[in-house]
């Protein structure tokens, strides 16, 4: 629960200090202090300490988290850890977590982010129950991708999902990511339009 604590306030040393003292006075950590550890280490912006920490939790054999596993990918995700995320993914899959929604949006910004579309789209389609993270983590690996239709052709399969009941809105990652690929195709109009409609949806209110 300190480490926990320290991770709110954004202090990884205090964490790490206590985070020692354990190992020292020889408590195991559970999946909870690790899972604190790694997202305090997150948080505070020290990236490659968390690949650090993950890779000592699973040589330590303790259980890993979903949560652990979400935390890894996006790290993964914005240090183009690329290779280490596509190894651990083989893990995911063995320990069960691959319905672990968090995780699984993670890893498909993973495969979005070093242009394996394809990749992104299956594991998209592989999630049961999206929420507007899911669909924002493939829309943008496509806007980033430079394929605007196929970002386009989502925005509004997510429209038509939500018009048969699913409460799954768009949101200002979803529009600003449809105006951001449309300004930078050169489709001024479509960029405006977009805009507008974002503006009529309410979403900036």
């Amino acid at each position: 629960f300190m480490i926990a604590g320290f991770s709110q306030e954004h202090d990884s040393e205090n964490a790490v200090k206590i985070f020692e003292w354990m190992q020292r006075e020889e408590f195991v950590p559970d999946e909870v202090t690790w899972t604190s550890i790694l997202s305090c280490h997150s948080q505070c912006r020290k990236l490659e300490d968390v690949i650090k920490y993950f890779d000592a939790m699973r040589v330590s054999g303790n259980a890993v988290s979903g949560e652990a596993l979400a935390v890894f990918f996006s790290v993964c995700a914005e240090l183009g850890a690329f290779d280490t995320a596509e190894k651990v993914h083989g893990y995911v899959v063995k320990s069960g977590f691959e319905e672990y929604l968090p995780s699984k949006n993670a890893l498909t910004y993973v495969y979005g982010k070093q242009g394996k579309v394809k990749e992104a789209e299956q594991l998209f389609r592989q999630i049961r129950n999206k929420g507007i993270e899911s669909w924002n983590a493939l829309i943008t690996s496509f806007v980033d991708a430079g394929k605007l239709d196929e970002a386009l052709s989502l925005f509004t399969e997510l429209e038509e999902v939500n018009e048969f009941g699913n409460d799954v809105k768009a949101n200002v990652v979803t529009w600003t990511s449809i105006i951001k690929g449309c300004n930078v195709q050169g489709r001024g109009a479509d960029s405006l339009e977009y805009f507008r409609r974002m503006q009529f949806s309410k979403v900036l209110s």
